[in-house]
């Protein structure tokens, strides 16, 4: 059976010197909407502040919801990995071998840099003030030098704003060995380490959890600069029958399910890690899968480039206030009595709340002059 093929990738012109990949756009917009669908997975129990959670950060009572919950998170634990690959290729398309990677990385920097500092120090200023000091949680005698640092810890490193710090910091050690990146030594050096991380989940010979790791991204990174060069290569895998592409995903996704329930137990730091080797199989074949079914055209309504970015950086305040919604009208919260099918389901009734009110949020400000604070 002859199977359908896509036109060649090109970019496309969208303005002053923009150029826009379209299969960039679609992979941005399916990555972001797996972050933001697993971030709302911060379901809370009305009135009670104090419970503990699963290592991973998922809360669970009953067998039910503990068989449930790899379903429900695997199949969208893609996003941090598509992300750097197409944050390479990028990187690939813009920066030559011979241009300077320092003027590169300023301007970065200043795109993605001081959005970045301006979103992470007004969200750590609502916790200190509106949540601690206006409604007394906490005492200015509190605010000592050794609990802010708690603070900016506990918020830079292990909420949803640990991929930009960890991703401007992977960037700026891949542009210093920019010069050897051309160099397919590079590339298995990287890939051994990213191997290494996923092995390293297993036994603990150095930090497990993937918001704290920098050295295995490079490869990632490195994937995406090299796909950026190598047309044939983009050529060959957009004609890959679907067939064979979903048959791999779906064997991926089963056997990163798999992972993760082996893994998952009260002492284990990362069931759910994006840096299991299951999991960087599943997300590499999920970004091919992507590339092949480019519905880009279809979003009519969503400018991932220009939308994304700030997406990312305020939907967190909206998981929250939505939290507080929730509680207060108790609907859509955690109840000890849920089964993993309702879990599921009110995860995903959340997530198109959430998402939904943080895309119309980006909307309104990108028609204002402060869309500067998505970068824009």
């Amino acid at each position: 059976m002859k199977t359908d093929t896509l036109p060649p990738i090109q970019p496309q012109a969208t303005g002053r010197f923009k150029p826009n990949y379209s299969f960039v756009n679609w992979i941005r917009f399916v990555a972001m909407v797996s972050i933001v669908y697993e971030h709302c997975m911060d379901l809370q129990v009305p009135g009670d502040t104090s419970h503990s959670t699963n290592a991973n950060g998922h809360y669970v009572t009953n067998v039910s919801q503990a068989l449930a919950m790899p379903w429900i998170v695997q199949p969208m634990k893609f996003g941090t990995l598509c992300f750097f690959i197409i944050s390479g290729y990028l990187l690939g398309k813009h920066l030559l071998l011979q241009s300077s990677p320092w003027t590169y990385y300023k301007r970065r920097l200043q795109v993605v840099g001081i959005p970045f500092i301006i979103a992470l120090g007004l969200f750590m200023s609502k916790h200190l003030g509106v949540f601690g000091l206006l409604i007394g949680r906490y005492d200015i005698s509190m605010l000592t030098p050794e609990f802010l640092k708690l603070k900016i810890s506990v918020i830079l490193f292990n909420s949803a704003y640990w991929f930009v710090f960890n991703f401007l910091i992977v960037l700026g050690l891949f542009l210093v060995f920019w010069r050897h990146s051309y160099k397919p030594i590079f590339g298995w050096i990287t890939g051994a380490i990213a191997v290494f991380y996923g092995i390293n989940i297993y036994f603990g010979w150095v930090e497990q959890r993937h918001n704290l790791v920098i050295a295995p991204y490079l490869f990632y990174l490195w994937l995406g600069v090299w796909l950026s060069r190598r047309q044939d290569v983009l050529d060959y895998l957009q004609r890959l029958p679907n067939r064979w592409l979903i048959g791999a995903v779906l064997l991926s996704l089963g056997l990163a399910i798999s992972e993760s329930r082996y893994l998952w137990s009260p002492d284990t730091i990362s069931p759910f890690n994006s840096l299991r080797l299951s999991n960087q199989l599943f997300s590499v074949l999920v970004f091919v899968l992507l590339l092949r079914n480019d519905f880009s055209n279809r979003l009519t309504w969503i400018n991932p480039r220009t939308e994304s970015f700030g997406i990312y950086l305020y939907h967190l305040y909206f998981v929250q206030i939505a939290n507080a919604i929730f509680i207060s009208l108790n609907i859509l919260t955690y109840s000890v009595n849920l089964s993993g099918l309702q879990l599921a389901a009110v995860t995903l009734i959340r997530f198109f709340v959430i998402y939904s009110s943080t895309l119309l949020f980006v909307k309104l400000i990108n028609k204002t002059r402060f869309k500067w604070l998505f970068g824009n």
